[in-house]
């Protein structure tokens, strides 16, 4: 690490311990109140959560609707080489029938790319109830079954290996609406199944994580927000073995800390999460704010959370996590302000998270994409692959790829995508092969191809 990236680390590390501005707390409420949504892909798969991420049920139903036990999901750890990694290459797929959209919810199966709802149009005030599925095998796109969901963005999705859980989002936009019903997509027979009715309030943007044997929905926002206090904490866990859903409360927060969820991801058949608490004391000259991150596990079976003890780790603001093995590679910031003015951190860290010891320990930093803080994260079992979604920083340019050698702690250019596929989150490697879907923003950005393969060499 040079001598600048060191002072610039050494003053986000003072600023996350005392950081001091002007803030107008009504103006901070109005701001609260104003924010819409996050255009936020869904993306899932094992060992990768977002945001929003995709799980799956089984193929057979018996008599009373519910699903048999599901088949494994892919190994989280492909094992492979990073040779391999460095001499892979990049495809663009065809065009699908699609319109272009933002926040469609989007699943890697490892043969197939699912692309079901979303919003399109020049302000995305359109919502879409149709989808596409890739064949990688044959090449070609074909449109996917009619849900019985309905027009709808801002869903939840998880993908268990054998279908595929939509879940809830926004049913409306003027006024807003939401709903929470879902439905389980299987792509072998081109079919939907609706799903029984979850014990949840109507929400938009919540996680779900597939755990191996079930399906957890958490988080999210109603329809409309006027407060940071309106953050949902609870959520349920469904299986779909019995076609049921079991009620998951909204852990304690910390004294004069708020739960709302952010970075999470599946872990040996629990889920990591950490929720996102900021706070604001006035000062003479303005106000003191400080913010950070709290960690939270669900268990296995379990259906309530359990704190995690503060760890002393750098990373107030997650912004991305992927299980690596025993460990969870974690890469974030290390000061937390969502309504400070001026700059604020520019160089993500990247840090090893060991559950068991409730230890962390550094890794070599990401020259090339820590600076744009890169979310997109894929473990291939002998490293990480980071994905430059974003434009041009200095030499670094749009579709740049850094990979990550877990034996030897070093990174390395790896093969550069064809453009910059703006995803908030990885899909996974299955086999070799990772495929992402590109969403349109606004409606105004075009894209040689809607969607992008990467091959192991």
């Amino acid at each position: 690490m040079s001598q600048v990236e060191h002072g610039l680390r050494d003053d986000l590390h003072n600023r996350a311990d005392a950081y001091v501005v002007p803030v107008d707390v009504d103006a901070v409420r109005a701001r609260v109140a104003g924010r819409r949504r996050r255009r936020r892909t869904a993306l899932a798969g094992s060992g990768v959560a977002v945001a929003a991420g995709v799980t799956a049920l089984a193929l057979a139903l018996t008599s009373t609707g519910s699903a048999a036990r599901p088949a494994p999901v892919h190994p989280v750890s492909p094992h492979v080489s990073v040779a391999s990694m460095l001499a892979g290459r990049w495809s663009e797929l065809p065009r699908s029938p699609l319109t272009p959209r933002m926040d469609a919810a989007v699943a890697w199966t490892g043969s197939a790319l699912l692309v079901w709802g979303g919003a399109s149009g020049q302000q995305g005030q359109t919502l879409d109830d149709d989808g596409a599925v890739y064949d990688v095998k044959t090449a070609r796109w074909h449109a996917m079954a009619s849900s019985p969901l309905g027009a709808r963005d801002g869903v939840s999705s998880a993908w268990t290996g054998r279908e595929w859980i939509v879940w809830g989002g926004y049913t409306a936009l003027s006024p807003f609406m939401a709903a929470n019903d879902g439905a389980a997509y299987d792509p072998a027979t081109n079919s939907w199944r609706q799903l029984p009715t979850a014990p949840l309030s109507a929400r938009v943007y919540a996680r779900a994580i597939w755990t191996g044997d079930r399906v957890v929905v958490f988080g999210g926002q109603p329809p409309v927000i006027h407060s940071e206090a309106d953050y949902d904490g609870d959520g349920a866990a469904y299986d779909p073995a019995t076609n049921t859903w079991a009620t998951i409360p909204a852990p304690v927060a910390p004294q004069g800390h708020r739960v709302q969820w952010g970075t999470t991801t599946a872990f040996n058949g629990s889920v990591l999460a950490w929720s996102q608490w900021f706070t604001s004391e006035p000062t003479p000259t303005g106000a003191r704010t400080e913010g950070g991150a709290d960690l939270f596990r669900l268990d296995a079976d379990s259906t309530r959370w359990t704190a995690v003890p503060a760890d002393g780790s750098t990373l107030k603001n997650p912004v991305a996590a992927v299980q690596a093995g025993s460990d969870v590679i974690v890469r974030g910031y290390p000061f937390y302000c969502p309504v400070c003015q001026g700059p604020g951190p520019t160089v993500a860290e990247t840090l090893i998270y060991n559950p068991a010891t409730n230890t962390w320990r550094g890794l070599a930093p990401d020259v090339r994409l820590g600076i744009l803080g890169s979310q997109a994260l894929t473990w291939f079992g002998n490293g990480l692959l980071s994905l430059n979604g974003a434009g041009r920083y200095g030499s670094t340019g749009p579709g740049a790829t850094s990979i990550w050698n877990a034996a030897t702690d070093k990174w390395a250019a790896g093969p550069s995508a064809p453009f910059a596929c703006p995803v908030d989150a990885a899909p996974p490697m299955i086999d070799d092969k990772i495929a992402y879907y590109c969403p349109h923003y606004g409606g105004t950005t075009t894209y040689p191809s809607d969607a992008l393969l990467f091959t192991a060499g």
